[in-house]
């Protein structure tokens, strides 16, 4: 076929929505009559049927005339062609349909003969022959593979081995089914006998009720890619809700992002074996698959695979567990409407299955079933991306009916992504993302089968897009996924990752105190975590005070502490302590403080032995924790008068204040720690029938008291000596003094306040000293503010509320992946040489030594937007730039109701960034209101520093609003960033010109 016409093939496939296929010359092999043997029973015909056999398929005709076409049984689906023991003349072909074919020649001869010109035509066809790129061999390919540097960082999968599967020695014996013991999910009923299995792939965890009546379903499922730890024996809150301390060597749970819903936190499956021999099979299994080699977190396990691929593979295994061979074509059509959504009429899916299983197998029988290889290329035909094909043809020339060559694959490349490979590795990209889409490659080349050997060195469609989808395509920069910046400054010249009261789980007033809270945000590789103490029964307790939140034991705290503080990243701990325990306790906080942590605790102060007044640097500090306190307070009680206008309440006041103090130690007595690690159950609210009593107004006021709204007991003794780096000291403007080891806070109304009234002087003062900002008092329900106005300002430690998904912890999470997620990240320059630099946070152009860019993003299409609700709502895409205020911008695409591969056209923008260091993009994915008039709730985000980003198309895995990535959802996007030329381009005042060529 000759470009011309394989160009307007392909036009001609965009418009009629099908797969390819290709026109050639059916050629005869061997031909003649034979008798065909029924399978139910055994019985052979007594007419005779005329077979020809072609270079691709098997055909069946009622006679010579080929009249009346039966059906054709494709060679590449043939398994095995067999003579019958029992009958010399007979023999029995057998592949993906349901009944092995059983054929009778009319002598042995002619029997042997029709065995042999089949076989040969299937080795014609073998799918898993070797076929390799003209002019290379595989030598070249690792040698060259060896001498290219970086090449395991840009592309994972050329360091992995290819495969649809990954193998785990221990696993292996868990793909049969188990009975276990399960926890409900949050404790809401008793215990219960579940049958659990782990898939073929060791992709996920799937249970089900005892009986042949039930099978497995997606939604109980466990994806073995979110659990962040394994953790054995019972030390959940399920498991001290319903202890089983007999079998508690036989216990395990699996700890797991929670994905949906107001909050986010900790979630886990608890579980217990039948016996200890089944608990040694599945804790081995669970270990040696979550983690690496280096006992952390396996997070690149599949970095080389397409995520889409992954996805459908986990459904496979839900949907096939029914069957011995393959899926219904029941199961298909519902998970084909599934994936549609109603954008596709029940009996058009029905046509595409039909298609599929005649590529599969030829003769469609009845209660037919799908093969994997066959499921994948069913999606892949729901889901078209003409967006992206015409991208694809753009450098498919040469045979674009079956592929990109290597040269066109290397081409587009350093055209579209600027980036540089050999052909060797090229070749070796293309076989590993086109290693799932054979049955496609098949169907595309039609009759031939040296097309198709051909094509097994080309890139298909289908392939090109697995590519598009996976890490080696990464829209981020894999460097930044690495801790890559200069970590030899002092603290005070980097942002770092900071967490508000993390012990809650909720709202501020009525929350939940857990010590998951503490594991979630430590793995998250939160640097500065808050600890609110108050006196306790005996020991310190961590709670929010004066308010209905539960409470855990300070010693659990740091304990769980100890555990968890390095495991995510090897840089100082920073625990900032909100004391207000009288001095007995304090010298139990440090006595805790100092036997639990030991030579983790920092209590040198380098500054002095170095004579420098500087901090250290996060390098000086790896693996030591710093303790963050007010060593001495001025501040009063200043609870509001304003409940009851016109009535002097100050005498109420004192009294409420009274009372509380009188009986807060007895109430700490009533309420016992909820520690995870302890089995006590703790109290809910504050236990006193008196404070209970308090009116609802009252308990409001109290509520909302922030950290400088009651009073802080200073730290002195024992406990004091160990404040080293971090002395907490009230901010007066002409009072500042040169100590580098003094901070200061401020809630997030007094910081705006200070930012907008002095500008200049906040960045002076976060200069050489470290500033911290929290949320203020009145943000009882969690909520976050805007943390892009302290980071412009150079706040070190801008404290979000962990628990709350909304947007300003979407950014916060977004800014910390950088830098290898280690918690630092370093200032620009313009913000840490406050004498060089002219910026401030309301800057209107680049400063003195930055430099400005381009940032051009258009949004091709989309993958997979699905909720799983409001499926008959429309989206919209919007993509915000968010930094200083002169860089906030936004790009909104046009509603649609298509959900499973969205097209979006003119959707490009062109932003003018001057502060590229500090602009974030956030992209989210809105359902809208039937009307399209307003905008109901978030379904996916993402937010990537813009400086990590990558030019090219690029593929944005989207995330949940918990911050749970779900890779098979996403956006094709085409970036580019420039620098700033003035003589190129014009920006008149705050417009956005579009940029229409990259």
């Amino acid at each position: 076929m000759s470009n011309t016409e394989g160009r307007n093939y392909s036009l001609e496939r965009q418009r009629s929505k099908t797969t390819f296929t290709q026109e050639s010359v059916v050629a005869t092999v061997k031909c003649g009559f034979l008798w065909k043997t029924s399978f139910h029973t055994g019985r052979t015909s007594s007419k005779s049927r005329y077979f020809v056999l072609t270079r691709s398929s098997l055909d069946h005709f009622r006679n010579n005339q080929t009249e009346k076409l039966k059906g054709s049984l494709p060679l590449a689906a043939i398994d095995i062609v067999e003579r019958l023991p029992e009958d010399n003349c007979s023999f029995r072909i057998t592949g993906p349909f349901k009944h092995p074919l059983i054929l009778q020649a009319c002598s042995r001869e002619e029997c042997q003969e029709w065995i042999k010109a089949i076989e040969n035509g299937i080795q014609q066809w073998r799918l898993d022959s070797d076929s390799g790129t003209p002019g290379f061999n595989k030598k070249d390919e690792i040698y060259s593979f060896q001498n290219v540097p970086g090449i395991k960082m840009l592309y994972p999968s050329l360091c992995c081995p290819v495969g649809d599967k990954v193998s785990f020695s221990a696993a292996s014996e868990l793909h049969h089914e188990f009975p276990m013991i399960k926890y409900a999910r949050g404790g809401r009923s008793i215990p219960h006998e579940r049958v659990f299995k782990l898939d073929n792939d060791n992709l996920h965890i799937m249970w089900k009720k005892r009986g042949k009546a039930h099978s497995f379903n997606f939604a109980n499922t466990l994806c073995l890619d979110r659990v962040i730890e394994v953790r054995c024996g019972q030390q959940t809150r399920n498991f001290f809700k319903f202890p089983y301390t007999e079998v508690e060597s036989q216990s395990f749970s699996l700890m797991f992002e929670k994905q949906q819903g107001e909050w986010s936190q900790l979630c886990s499956l608890d579980l217990i074996c039948d016996s200890p021999v089944a608990f040694e099979k599945w804790s081995s299994a669970m270990r040696e698959i979550i983690y690496g080699q280096d006992q952390r977190v396996n997070r690149h396990r599949f970095d080389g695979v397409d995520p889409v691929v992954l996805w459908l593979k986990r459904h496979w295994s839900v949907m096939s567990s029914r069957r011995s061979k393959g899926i219904s074509v029941d199961q298909a059509l519902s998970f084909a409407q599934h994936c549609c959504s109603g954008a596709k009429k029940k009996q058009q899916l029905r046509n595409y299955i039909k298609d599929v299983l005649e590529v599969q197998c030829g003769i469609i029988q009845h209660n037919e079933n799908l093969l994997w290889n066959s499921f994948l290329m069913l999606f892949n035909n729901l889901n078209e991306q003409p967006n992206l094909l015409k991208i694809f043809f753009k450098y498919a020339k040469e045979h674009p009916n079956l592929g990109m060559t290597p040269t066109e694959f290397a081409e587009f490349l350093h055209r579209e992504q600027e980036e540089s490979l050999s052909l060797p590795a090229c070749a070796r990209l293309m076989s590993v993302h086109d290693n799932f889409h054979m049955t496609y490659k098949q169907r595309c080349a039609g009759n031939d089968p040296v097309s198709f050997r051909l094509s097994k060195s080309f890139l298909s469609f289908h392939g090109f897009l697995s590519y598009l989808r996976s890490k080696d395509n990464s829209a981020v920069n894999p460097e930044h996924n690495t801790v890559y910046q200069d970590m030899d400054h002092p603290l005070s010249d980097y942002f770092i990752n900071s967490s508000h009261n993390t012990y809650l789980t909720g709202r501020q007033l009525k929350g939940h105190s857990s010590l998951e809270a503490y594991v979630r945000a430590l793995l998250q590789g939160c640097r500065c975590i808050e600890l609110d103490c108050w006196d306790g029964p005996d020991e310190p307790v961590i709670t929010h005070g004066l308010t209905l939140t539960s409470k855990v034991r300070f010693r659990d705290v740091v304990q769980v502490i100890r555990e968890y503080a390095f495991e995510t990243s090897e840089f100082p701990l920073i625990l900032s302590l909100e004391n207000h325990c009288n001095k007995e306790q304090q010298a139990i906080m440090a006595d805790v403080f100092v036997t639990e942590l030991g030579d983790m605790l920092a209590t040198t102060n380098l500054c002095d032995e170095l004579g420098v007044d500087t901090l250290p640097s996060p390098k000086d500090l790896k693996r030591k924790i710093l303790l963050k306190g007010k060593i001495k307070t001025k501040k009063k009680h200043k609870i509001s008068t304003s409940i009851w206008p016109g009535v002097n309440v100050s005498p109420i006041i004192s009294n409420i204040s009274t009372r509380v103090k009188k009986t807060s130690r007895g109430v700490l007595m009533s309420s016992q720690s909820e520690a995870v690690f302890t089995r006590s159950e703790s109290a809910n609210s504050l236990s006193s029938g008196r404070v209970r009593s308090l009116t609802n107004a009252t308990i409001a006021t109290v509520g909302s008291t922030s950290e400088d709204q009651y009073s802080i007991v200073p730290l002195e003794d024992s406990m004091g000596k160990l404040i080293v780096y971090c002395r907490a000291v009230p901010y007066k403007k002409h009072e500042i003094s040169g100590d580098c080891c003094e901070m200061y806070s401020f809630n997030d109304g007094s910081a705006q306040d200070f930012i907008t009234g002095h500008p200049r002087d906040i960045l002076s003062l976060a200069n050489k000293h470290i500033v911290r900002t929290y949320p203020k008092g009145s943000r009882v329900d969690s909520s976050n503010y805007n943390p892009l106005v302290m980071w412009n300002a150079g706040l070190q430690m801008v404290a979000i509320n962990f628990q709350k998904p909304d947007s300003g912890m979407h950014l916060n999470q977004g800014k910390f992946r950088k830098n290898g997620g280690c918690g630092y990240i370093l200032k620009p320059d313009s913000l840490r040489n406050r004498d060089k630099s002219n910026y401030y946070p309301m800057i209107k152009e680049s400063p003195k030594g930055g430099k400005s860019c381009y940032f051009t993003i258009e949004v091709l299409s989309g993958q997979y937007l699905h909720g799983d609700e409001d499926s008959q709502l429309p989206i919209r895409v919007d993509v915000e730039t968010v930094g200083v205020p002169e860089d906030c911008g936004i790009l909104s695409t046009e509603p649609t109701m298509d959900k499973l591969n969205p097209q979006f056209h003119n959707a490009k923008h062109l932003f003018k960034i001057i502060m590229p260091e500090l602009c974030l993009v956030y992209f989210k994915v809105q359902l809208l209101s039937s009307n399209k008039s307003r905008i109901l709730r978030l379904l996916f985000q993402e937010v990537i520093s813009l400086d990590s980003l990558r030019s090219g198309i690029r593929y944005i895995r989207l995330r949940s609003l918990t911050g749970v990535e779900i890779p098979h959802s996403g956006l094709f996007v085409r970036m580019k960033l420039q620098d700033f030329q003035p003589a190129t381009f014009e920006v008149k005042g705050t417009s956005r010109e579009r940029l229409l060529t990259f």
